[in-house]
């Protein structure tokens, strides 16, 4: 019941009426809730919504009035889900006099084959017009293949069946498309010319582009040319009122937009489909470009040009071997274009180039320490824009580059006041930059304990991994990390120390590896040594060391400096220590008081609560795992005796304590020197 009645609202919200009376924002919103729902009486009247009542009623059954009032450029997703849907239940189908060939016609207005040599005409779309093409266009596509890939695996009349669906499929897909590839150049040209008001519709058409045959020379030919001029095509600007020059778009993908770029890219990929071809295409543009920016006599938007283009090579690239033997190595590209590109005056410029060394980091076995140290610098130094897009590099790096290995340098060069030194930025933006780096280890503890690909069978959780690439491992490392400060640290230290030590708390230790947990506590200890006066530091350590403890099977047995070096040596670690050396947690010191001198008019409750205090210090110690707790209640004792002892000397005679004190003055010195000391 409870269940029906959540889904009521989910229902109400397919409501009755007129198209055109709802907000764009309520109709996607309608659309996109309501064709991906999980109940499915409530996608089913989602679907009986826009089929009956939009689509018939408001739109006539038109597909392209129903796209306006969408607005597909603002919300492309769902009106291609709505398409998609409509396609599968078969309730639009292009009619045999629309296609693409009706926008490309001969100057006398006739319509054009392959044959016809003139220069088309062309007439732009409206972007609901591409974007519904293109959906158009990939449906007939997937289902050719679909069907000839049945044909193939079918036998008999069943067969037959298949190959005439695939056919039938193909020929309309012909019918279609553009009658050569030329026609097709030519419109998608004459969209981008257009202007910005038609940009929508070029990206639409450049994913048309996917689903032709490029096979013949002269065909490939002038592909590979359009190719070509779309890579070269600069990042439109405008003027400011100061007669600067300014980017318009994302100033980061190539076309100044995301989409844009992956949309080229891939027609590019389709153009230049043999193996290492694409690669050796875009280096070549990569290298011309290059040439000003490194004879040093670019401008900042040539600089962000030729890394958009780099960006988009290492996006799409499978790795740094497939980049060899072209037009420039490598290695010419990041020490020659992506290192000073980071130092460049521009800004738009570093932020690109901090991107492009996140990229080439991924595609490197290991990354190289030029290209980590230029991240942290960019990440500390640089203004929020550049250190968000390095801190992001960071992450990315260490998630791919063994998570244990790469989560201390990554998390020490991301906390402000460590590596930087003295952080000149103001207390908000080093907060900001804390809490950055706590969320990034967090998480990457997150993507260590939730492994991204599970295994169908059981026989890889039998496999034991290597030390290296498990929790034990990590926390070796962090806690290697916390000894290496001493006791007196900066404020920047303290809190980076603790954050490390409450980053252990989350880890998952196993108790099978004794060997490593005796190694984990004695080094644990050593912290608790230099930090007997962080006190929540000193709680942090004594949580995790409780817990070591009870992992550990046998207390009484001592990790050898053979096994200790054995460690070492199996992390990759260099690191001295002498097993060997005594240590010991120290006790929390007593609260200073904060109450003023003691008067002579208090000997007595001086006297006799220095006499408690050498009672108890004659007592034998509290054990080790209770020693904050006995200290904290024996301070507590001590003050409350004190309180009821000064009440009593307050109630006795003045003449008396008077001469007690006199007799007395040598016992109160005494007993304030001790208490000085």
């Amino acid at each position: 019941a409870s269940r029906e009645y959540r889904l009521t609202p989910r229902k109400g919200e397919m409501i009755s009426g007129s198209f055109g009376s709802h907000i764009i924002k309520l109709r996607t919103t309608i659309l996109e809730r309501g064709l991906a729902d999980r109940a499915l009486n409530v996608s089913k009247e989602c679907l009986k919504l826009m089929k009956d009542q939009w689509l018939s009623n408001s739109c006539q059954g038109d597909p392209i009035e129903f796209l306006k009032y969408l607005d597909v450029e603002t919300y492309e997703s769902v009106a291609e889900s709505a398409l998609e849907v409509l396609l599968s239940e078969g309730l639009i189908m292009p009619s045999d006099d629309k296609s693409i060939q009706q926008y490309i016609s001969s100057a006398d207005g006739e319509a054009r084959d392959e044959s016809t040599c003139s220069t088309p005409s062309i007439q732009l779309m409206e972007p609901e017009i591409a974007l519904y093409w293109r959906v158009i266009c990939r449906n007939l596509h997937k289902s050719a293949q679909a069907k000839g890939s049945d044909a193939a695996t079918a036998m008999g009349a069943e067969a037959a069946v298949y190959a005439a669906e695939a056919s039938d499929a193909n020929d309309l897909l012909e019918r279609i498309l553009p009658a050569s590839v030329s026609d097709y150049v030519v419109l998608v040209k004459a969209h981008i010319e257009a202007g910005p008001n038609h940009h929508f519709a070029s990206r639409q058409l450049l994913l048309l582009g996917t689903m032709l045959d490029f096979s013949d020379a002269m065909l490939h030919k002038t592909a590979s040319s359009f190719v070509q001029e779309l890579l070269h095509r600069p990042f439109e600007q405008e003027l400011d009122e100061d007669g600067n020059s300014i980017v318009i778009g994302d100033g980061i993908n190539l076309g100044g937009d995301k989409d844009w770029a992956d949309a080229v890219s891939k027609l590019a990929k389709k153009v230049h489909s043999a193996p290492g071809e694409y690669e050796q295409l875009m280096l070549v543009v990569v290298e011309e470009l290059a040439r000003p920016c490194r004879e040093r006599t670019a401008d900042f938007l040539q600089w962000m040009h030729m890394l958009s283009l780099t960006s988009l090579l290492l996006e799409n690239g499978e790795s740094l071997h497939s980049l060899r033997e072209k037009a420039i190595e490598p290695e010419e590209i990041l020490h020659a274009l992506l290192l000073p590109g980071a130092k460049h005056t521009h800004l738009d410029v570093q932020r690109i180039a901090i991107k492009c060394l996140g990229l080439f980091g991924l595609l490197e076995k290991k990354p190289s320490e030029e290209l980590v140290r230029q991240l942290r610098v960019a990440f500390c130094r640089s203004p929020p824009p550049i250190s968000i897009m390095a801190s992001k590099a960071l992450v990315d790096l260490g998630m791919w580059h063994s998570p244990a290995e790469a989560f201390v340098p990554l998390i020490r060069s991301m906390w402000p006041g460590i590596d930087d030194g003295n952080s000149k930025n103001s207390s908000y933006v080093v907060s900001n930059q804390r809490k950055r780096a706590v969320q990034a280890s967090r998480f990457i503890v997150q993507m260590m304990q939730t492994p991204l690909y599970k295994s169908p069978d059981s026989l890889e959780e039998s496999i034991q991994p290597p030390l290296d690439r498990t929790e034990e491992g990590l926390a070796i490392r962090i806690v290697i990390e916390m000894v290496s400060f001493k006791a007196k640290k900066t404020a920047a230290e303290k809190a980076y120390v603790l954050a490390l030590c409450k980053t252990l708390v989350l880890l998952n230790l196993k108790s099978s590896e004794q060997n490593v947990i005796r190694l984990i506590k004695n080094l644990l200890s050593r912290v608790a040594d230099s930090a007997y006066s962080e006190k929540d530091l000193l709680k942090e350590v004594k949580l995790v060391l409780e817990h070591l403890k009870s992992l550990d099977d046998n207390p009484s047995e001592e990790l050898s400096q053979d096994e200790a070096k054995s460690i070492f040596e199996s992390l990759g670690v260099n690191y001295d220590m002498d097993i060997t050396a005594p240590v010991t947690v120290p006790q929390t010191p007593a609260p200073c008081s904060t109450r003023p001198a003691p008067s002579r008019r208090r000997v007595r409750r001086i006297e006799e609560s220095s006499d408690e205090e050498d009672e108890e210090e004659t007592s034998p110690p509290p054990s080790a795992p209770n020693t904050l707790m006995t200290r904290s209640h024996r301070a507590s004792k001590t003050a409350a005796l004190a309180k009821i002892m000064a009440s009593k000397v307050k109630k006795r005679d003045t003449d008396e304590v008077i001469e007690e004190e006199e007799g007395s003055s040598d016992v109160t010195a005494e007993d304030s020197d001790e208490s000085d000391e």
